[in-house]
């Protein structure tokens, strides 16, 4: 074992220690190391100064060097060594051999998911045309409470993945989410599609089993990628929107220039099989690191929720904002499919040019992802500002959208989506460093529950909101 020292100055402090240090402050940043690799295999201990007896317990960490401090604060690197090193004399510089595509990937993991509620979301109207369904007859609404499962098991799963799933591991609802979600597209695109069943109970079936899916993933996927940083973590949410918008633009798109039956039905295969590459690189490639929440239980989900006072008051106001923003994407996310459905729609009021519908629906799509995604990204780099902050944009992207002209709708849905992914964002960096990681999958439980409240409001009105829209202006 060889050692070398990185003297640095006395200080009251660790922040003032972090900022005085001229030379590898990222060693003093307990955050960096939070980075995962499969290549080291490390550890960080407090240990004591040459010379001195005893020692502090070391503790297991995904990086491999050794950081110790002694009580004049002076850091010293400890590297592990093959014996034929000894003659080599120390550096203070680490080649790390992850790299940035490694944490990129972290989307591989959230992709799928998002694709099967993108496919049970943007679905709904040719599912409902395949089962002959009429518009504002009794079995459309029956049709639409059966879609709202979707959003119910959403939102009650938020939480009840900590009562149902007691008894297992975050890790481990994760892949319970995957077989959730193949199951409920599988269900509409064999029954639906290919064998002409007709019942609305599989409608309910699959879209409340899809809701579950997507309650129990997020919250235990996200607690899963705490140990391994904000980088990590800030990919994983980049692949929400992403993995959304390739099924909402991607099959739009394909039906513009194919509105065929097993195009229809490919669409739910293409979320089977994605789900199944998905499920295989969480098991592989993404490392089970020990956390405060990697044995999160029955028991310890009741002491979080006496102890409400910790946590729940820290990040009130993001559960606010997350509810009116939830309540704009359950609205204006699917919107468009009642508000517009001509085969041919006008580009502005009184204007000659006209977009094919199924081509519209993919740029509002498109238009969605681009403000959901660009706003995550910027989120994690920008500084901390009020969520309420956003809503400003909710509301002039509600009202261009309401405005019934389709190039107003592309800026508004825009807005919406860019609020939605800024406030998201800032809600689980606050989770990070105000909360902490012992109450990290209670917190994002309960700010997603909370948010969902909006959200299942928001989608069980918007088949009405356009006729309502419509009648106003009449009037």
């Amino acid at each position: 074992m060889t050692y070398f020292k990185i003297t640095k100055p006395r200080s009251s402090s660790v922040a003032e220690n972090k900022k005085a240090s001229p030379l590898v402050p990222s060693f003093y940043d307990r955050e960096n190391f939070r980075k995962n690799t499969t290549s080291w295999q490390n550890k960080v201990a407090t240990t004591p100064r040459k010379g001195e007896k005893g020692h502090a317990s070391a503790r297991q960490h995904p990086k491999s060097a050794r950081l110790s401090v002694g009580e004049d604060t002076s850091t010293a690197l400890t590297f592990d060594r093959d014996d034929t090193d000894e003659d080599k004399p120390p550096t203070n510089k680490i080649e790390y051999t992850d790299s940035a595509w490694h944490y990129i990937t972290m989307m591989i993991v959230t992709i799928p998911i998002f694709m099967g509620y993108a496919c049970l979301n943007v679905g709904q109207k040719n599912l409902r045309d395949r089962l002959g369904i009429e518009h504002a007859s009794h079995e459309a609404k029956l049709f639409n409470i059966a879609v709202s499962f979707l959003y119910l098991g959403n939102m009650t799963f938020r939480l009840l993945h900590n009562l149902v799933f007691s008894f297992i591991r975050p890790r481990s609802r994760v892949i319970i989410s995957y077989f959730g979600m193949m199951i409920a597209v599988n269900l509409l695109g064999w029954l639906m599609y290919i064998g002409s069943v007709k019942s609305l109970a599989v409608v309910y079936i699959s879209y409340l089993l899809g809701g579950i899916s997507i309650g129990t993933f997020e919250s235990n996927v996200m607690a899963v990628l705490t140990p391994l940083g904000h980088r990590a973590k800030s990919w994983a949410i980049v692949g929400l929107p992403l993995g959304f918008n390739m099924v909402s633009i991607g099959s739009f798109i394909v039906l513009f220039f194919s509105d065929t039956l097993y195009v229809k039905f490919g669409v739910y295969m293409t979320v089977f099989l994605a789900c199944i590459v998905g499920l295989f690189y969480f098991l592989l490639f993404v490392e089970d690191i020990p956390s405060a929440t990697s044995n999160d239980n029955l028991g310890k989900f009741i002491a979080d929720l006496k102890l409400f006072r910790n946590w729940f008051f820290l990040i009130w106001t993001y559960c606010l904002a997350l509810t009116l923003d939830k309540f704009c994407l359950g609205l204006f996310g699917s919107i468009q499919l009642y508000m517009f459905d001509k085969d041919f729609l006008s580009i502005w009021p009184g204007s000659s040019a006209k977009l094919q519908k199924n081509l519209y629906y993919g740029l509002y799509s498109t238009c969605c992802f681009l403000g959901d995604s660009i706003s995550r990204k910027v989120a994690y780099s920008d500084r901390a500002r009020n969520p309420l902050f956003f809503l400003i944009l909710s509301a002039i992207g509600a009202v261009l959208v309401l405005c019934k002209v389709l190039l107003l709708s592309f800026v508004g849905v825009f807005l919406i989506f860019y609020a939605n992914g800024s406030i998201y964002a800032h809600n689980t960096r606050r989770i990070d460093q105000r909360v902490g990681a012992r109450y990290n999958l209670i917190a994002i439980s309960a700010a997603l529950f909370i948010g969902d409240l909006g959200s299942f409001t928001g989608s069980n009105l918007n088949s009405h909101v356009p006729r309502w829209i419509g009648k106003l202006h009449r009037w």
